[in-house]
Formats: C-alpha cells, structure tokens, sequence
C-alpha cells in the first residue's frame, strides 16, 4: 500500500475507535479526491441536460475516469456498465441522482452528438 493509502486507512480505523463513520462511508471529497483539468473540460463541454452536477461533487475519482475514457468508447462503455451493474455483489450503490446521471453520460457517449462534444486533440490521442 502506498503511504497515501496508509495514511487514510489509518485514519479510517481511528474514525472507528471514536464512533465517526469509516473512510470508506465517506464522500470523496472529504477524502481529498479532486476534479482534474481534464474532467473539469469534459463537464464544461457537456450539454446542460447531460452535465452531471452531484457526480463531481460527491465521486470526483469517478469524474476524472470518465473523463480519461471519455473519447476511447470501447474502454468507456464497460467502465459505465460496471458503475451501473454490481456485478460483484458487494457493493452499497449509488443513489438514484448519481444513477441517473451516469446514465445519461453513457447514453450522451454513445449519442452521435458525443463526437461533436469532443476536442479535435482528443481524437488525435486516440490514433498516436
């Protein structure tokens, strides 16, 4: 594990001992996950109706992978299936705000219009 990994857990347990929720319970945020440029751009060139809102905010990790997959759709559409299926059985979920809005970022990627939203560079990164 790296340090970072270390030092989060390590707060987890305390958070434990004391009664607070653990780390995992906890928005991404709190954890200092943050949006990249990259995510940022993605979110800003997005359709008022696509555009995520409570993503970002509470899942930035999320956020900042869509965005790296964003113009790979062959990477991107299993990386949405596996956020909206648990295909693993494990896992708490997503409220149905975050369900929602990944939905409509899968169906917008799949839409013709998502070539539109894309940046000439982007596409240029996929052939190199």
């Amino acid at each position: 594990m790296t340090k970072k990994a270390n030092d989060i857990q390590a707060v987890g347990n305390q958070a434990n001992q004391i009664g607070l929720p653990d780390t995992a319970e906890l928005p991404e945020a709190a954890l200092g996950v943050a949006l990249n440029r990259e995510a940022i751009s993605l979110i800003e060139r997005l359709p008022a109706e696509v555009r995520p809102l409570k993503l970002p905010e509470e899942y930035p990790r999320i956020c900042n992978q869509i965005a790296e997959l964003w113009t790979d759709q062959a990477q991107a559409t299993p990386f949405f299936d596996d956020l909206l299926i648990d295909n693993r059985g494990d896992r708490n979920g997503f409220s149905l705000s975050i369900i929602m809005e990944i939905s409509k970022l899968k169906e917008h990627l799949l839409s013709p219009a998502a070539m539109q939203d894309q940046d000439i560079w982007d596409l240029n990164r996929n052939f190199s």
